[in-house]
């Protein structure tokens, strides 16, 4: 084997764009993969700014994370070849080592965990990351007595005939950035930085929603966007939603432009991917109150630290 160590040239690192989704969408499809992150908008959309930078190198795809204030950290390795999996993590490894942090990987997908542990690495299960994976007609049909109450919200909205649902299209991304900004200034000052990034996220798929294929709806009440959601359809039989948005004032909005995107966009799927809850309680009660029928597991792999 290739003496990693040796090998002089470093990984060359570019800023995600739309011209690269064939070749990432190449090695993503090529390893099975259904992690959302490693969808083509979740690269180019979280990615804005240089956050997250790709290098293709030997078979191999690597993914570098550079978010302000946090230590670099890489994405799982993505090979053509599963053969050259250990070999590419020793070279992500070196990487990390060479620019002085200490190695991370996050985004594990469940069959890549044992290559890390072979290659001596801790890894655990990233619990906080793991995708909510929802049958389509759940969404769309909310049955039974366990979605009732959000039936309930629906059916009021619905009675008051004051909603209309709305395909959106280029034209009307500045309603949607209007909406995201009037949401995020109802929130504490501590989470300012990650709504930056979002709002860059979400800046970077409306402006490229052509080219990324994104399907993108909204709710319209006296002529006024008050909810809106992107989502995309990255694998045959799944979809995945990105961004979902709405005025909190108006009771049902989240429950209702959920099931009306499941409606009317999504209906074609038989599973729809709804992200992680990143660790935060609220947003883990709304999803779990959604009965989700798997979660896409992901671990996080580190260097256990050398005994002095």
């Amino acid at each position: 084997m290739e003496n990693i160590s040796s090998k002089k040239e470093k990984l060359e690192f570019k800023e995600v764009t739309v011209d690269m989704r064939q070749e990432v969408e190449k090695y993503t499809g090529n390893a099975g993969l259904f992690n959302s992150e490693f969808t083509f908008t979740s690269y180019i959309s979280w990615g804005a700014k240089g956050k997250i930078t790709i290098a293709f190198e030997d078979g191999v795809m690597y993914s570098r994370c550079r978010f302000p204030g946090a230590p670099m950290y890489m994405m799982a390795p993505v090979c053509l070849d599963p053969a050259d999996y250990g070999r590419a993590i020793a070279r992500a490894e070196q990487y990390m080592t060479d620019n002085g942090v200490k190695p991370l990987f996050v985004g594990i997908a469940e069959q890549y965990a044992k290559q890390f542990r072979t290659a001596g690495f801790d890894v655990e299960e990233d619990r906080d990351n793991f995708d909510y994976v929802y049958e389509m007609e759940d969404l769309r049909d909310l049955p039974g007595k366990k979605y009732h109450a959000k039936r309930n919200f629906i059916n009021r909205l619905e009675q008051s005939g004051s909603f209309e649902f709305v395909t959106l299209g280029p034209e009307n991304i500045g309603e949607c950035i209007d909406l995201y900004e009037q949401w995020v200034s109802d929130k504490d000052e501590d989470d300012s930085l990650s709504a930056e990034w979002e709002l860059d996220a979400i800046r970077t798929a409306l402006f490229n929603m052509r080219e990324l294929d994104l399907l993108c709806g909204g709710i319209r009440i006296g002529g006024e966007i008050k909810a809106f959601s992107v989502a995309d359809k990255p694998w045959k039989d799944m979809a995945v939603t990105y961004f979902e948005k709405a005025e909190a004032e108006v009771p049902g909005l989240y429950p209702l432009i959920n099931q009306q995107m499941a409606a009317n966009l999504l209906s074609d799927v038989k599973y729809i991917n709804r992200e992680e809850d990143m660790g935060l309680e609220g947003l883990r009660k709304a999803k779990l109150s959604y009965h989700p029928s798997a979660f896409v597991k992901k671990y996080r792999a580190s260097k256990p630290q050398k005994e002095i």
